[in-house]
């Protein structure tokens, strides 16, 4: 309790609450459509030292960004890593999404990470099979010098005892006697053509996710196509109102059978005032902060493709006779 931590300006929610729940001190980090940004980080960084005050750790999500699908360019991977060094970071590569790149065949050019750029054991990376093979496995893997793999091990002793016995055997049936065994290439061609399907299936479902967002929103919302993991990003465009408070929107989304998630549910910049004790204002937290270099947390919307493509235009929509009615709303109060 007490240390400081980097996380990007939009952040898994579960990552969160564990931030939360473990009381440290939450920053930022400004992003844009490629993810975090190594030049307004570096500002950050430099900021936060002349404050006294030293994160010991970033948690990010370079591919597939939940919530923002953003796909971190290789040349940004070097100019962390150098700021990692620099200010002496650890880096927790939560990689969940990495095999989810549509336009990979299978194993082959997915690119780098933290890890494979790694030259002083500072990087802890997290991969799942959770995303490529089934969410109920619950089964994941961990990679990164012996000192971080020991440290999380002794973890999770203490806290999920690991994962499912069950599963692990199914699993580890599955990758050896199904996909093969060979010591050279542990998941065997079949986990490579697995994955491949996949990542067809969600490049396909992608698209048509798109272009039901232009056709029914598309002078309602801006985004970029995301060409890796799971999500959509929309953000409301500037004539809009902003969204309704959280429990008027979840109201709006009952009402016309429609589900998204709220960007303020991902948005780490909410967890500033919980979790520093005099927090100063975003903008002189940061000086190129959350608060002048994102949309606030009340103007975006995450939008899921993995489900049936069929259902994308309905989806679209409802989302904007909802949106339509929200801003209706605002009017009616101004």
């Amino acid at each position: 309790p007490g240390d400081h931590i980097l996380v990007e300006e939009y952040s898994f929610t579960a990552a969160l609450d564990s931030i939360v729940s473990l009381g440290l001190k939450v920053h930022p980090m400004p992003m844009d459509e490629h993810g975090v940004d190594p030049g307004k980080l570096s500002a950050l960084l430099s900021t936060l030292a002349s404050q006294g005050i030293h994160p010991k750790a970033m948690y990010t999500i370079p591919v597939g960004q939940n919530p923002c699908g953003s796909r971190l360019p290789e040349s940004r991977y070097h100019e962390i890593y150098a700021l990692a060094r620099a200010h002496n970071l650890f880096i927790i590569e939560d990689d969940a999404y990495f095999y989810l790149q549509h336009s990979c065949k299978g194993l082959e050019g997915l690119g780098p990470s933290y890890l494979s750029v790694d030259q002083d054991g500072r990087v802890l990376r997290l991969d799942s099979f959770s995303k490529v093979l089934a969410p109920g496995f619950r089964i994941g893997w961990v990679t990164g010098s012996q000192r971080l793999v020991q440290a999380y091990d002794s973890l999770t002793y203490c806290s999920s005892q690991s994962g499912s016995s069950l599963s692990i055997m199914l699993l580890g049936k599955l990758l050896d006697d199904t996909w093969g065994g060979d010591p050279h290439d542990p998941f065997g061609t079949g986990f490579a053509l697995h994955v491949e399907q996949v990542q067809q299936l969600l490049g396909q479902r992608c698209r048509a996710l798109v272009e039901a967002v232009e056709t029914h929103l598309g002078d309602l919302v801006t985004f970029s196509p995301p060409s890796s993991g799971l999500f959509l990003w929309l953000t409301l465009r500037d004539h809009l109102p902003d969204l309704p408070p959280p429990s008027q929107f979840a109201e709006f989304m009952r009402l016309h059978q429609v589900a998204v998630l709220p960007g303020h549910s991902c948005a780490a910049l909410g967890l500033l005032e919980n979790s520093h004790d005099h927090a100063p204002p975003p903008s002189s937290l940061c000086g190129t902060s959350f608060a002048t270099t994102a949309t606030p947390p009340r103007r975006s919307l995450r939008l899921s493709f993995v489900g049936n493509e069929a259902e994308f235009d309905v989806a679209a929509s409802r989302l904007r006779t909802l949106l339509l009615a929200c801003c209706s709303t605002a009017s009616g109060e101004e």
